[in-house]
Formats: C-alpha cells, sequence, structure tokens
C-alpha cells in the first residue's frame, strides 16, 4: 500500500538507519492507526471507541489474507495497523465490562424497538455538540496551560429593541392670517 513512498521516505532512513522500506511499511500504518485512535476517541465514548478500535482491527487483522490480488506487503502493513488498534481493549477495567454489558442491553432493546438513538448510544457516539464543548475544552486548557489568553467569547447577537411606536403631535388647527 505504502511502498510508493519508499523514495521520498529513503533519505530519512538512511540518515537514523532504519532498514529500507520500514518507515512506510511500519511507520506509517502506526500512524495512521493512531488517527484513526484520535478520531474515534473524538466521535464516541471511551468504552465504544475501545470495541470500535478493537473490531476494526481484528477485521484488518484476519480480512486482507482472504481477499486474493492483496500483495503481502500490504498485507502486512494491515497488520501493522491492526496490531495498533486490535490490541486497544487489553486491559479493560471492571467499569469498562458493566458498561459493555449495559451497551449490549442498549443495542438489544434499540434493534429489537427499531430505536436508531439507543443503538447510537449503545456504541457511545457523541452528538456534535459534546464533540464541540470538548473541543472547546482542551483549547482552553490548553490556552490557560501555556499562558495564551483564551479567545473571547463572542457575545450572541442582542435581540433587537422592539420598535417604539412612533407618536404623532396631536391635531391642532393651524391659523393662517387671511386665510379664514
Amino acid at each position: 500500500m505504502f511502498e510508493a513512498l519508499d523514495p521520498y521516505v529513503r533519505t530519512w532512513e538512511e540518515f537514523w538507519k532504519i532498514p529500507a522500506g520500514k518507515t512506510s511499511s511500519v511507520w506509517l500504518p502506526e500512524g495512521i492507526g493512531r488517527v484513526i485512535e484520535a478520531l474515534s476517541d473524538v466521535t464516541i465514548e471511551p468504552t465504544g471507541s475501545k470495541i470500535f478500535k478493537t473490531v476494526l482491527g481484528v477485521v484488518l487483522g484476519v480480512a486482507p489474507q482472504r481477499i486474493p490480488g492483496i500483495p503481502d506487503r500490504a498485507v502486512a502493513e494491515l497488520q501493522q495497523m491492526a496490531t495498533h488498534l486490535g490490541t486497544e481493549f487489553v486491559d479493560p477495567t471492571p467499569q469498562d465490562l458493566v458498561r459493555i454489558a449495559n451497551s449490549i442491553s442498549e443495542l438489544r432493546a434499540g434493534i429489537t424497538f427499531g430505536d436508531w438513538s439507543r443503538i447510537a448510544r449503545a456504541f457511545g457516539l457523541k452528538t456534535p455538540e459534546q464533540i464541540t464543548a470538548e473541543a472547546k475544552a482542551v483549547v482552553d486548557a490548553f490556552s490557560r496551560a501555556l499562558g495564551f489568553a483564551a479567545p473571547a467569547a463572542v457575545p450572541p447577537p442582542a435581540a433587537p429593541a422592539p420598535p417604539t411606536p412612533t407618536v404623532f403631535p396631536t391635531v391642532a388647527p393651524i391659523e393662517v392670517p387671511g386665510f379664514g
């Protein structure tokens, strides 16, 4: 998969005395595994994220060998990603196991009643509002830690004031000399 990148990383490998082809066959798949991990951590609750990464790792570890025509190096690179992702769930805490049992129960109920929100909740999918709030909390924390002024929150636009009624002067007769 990544052998096309070998010429571009060769200088790096020579400088660090890494065997030829190892950067693109080991480091890049590992890096892609990290990106997948980060994205799933942002969008899925921790236990659901662990389950997702483990299942994806198992699929990447087993499926490529079954598909004819995939070169051995591509299989090895996918195995590298699978190793990273598949071992994510090696150390579940008792709370993780309870959450998994609750997720299975929620998933069964969601499928039984056709409730997509329960199915999403079973997998721990975060709402866009949760993702935005967490990202803001991270930015704020690093801003404070690094001594940067946190960006000032833009106040919501003020509601326009209700229109004031136009007050017309009272009607008074105008007297002009010579016009009766």
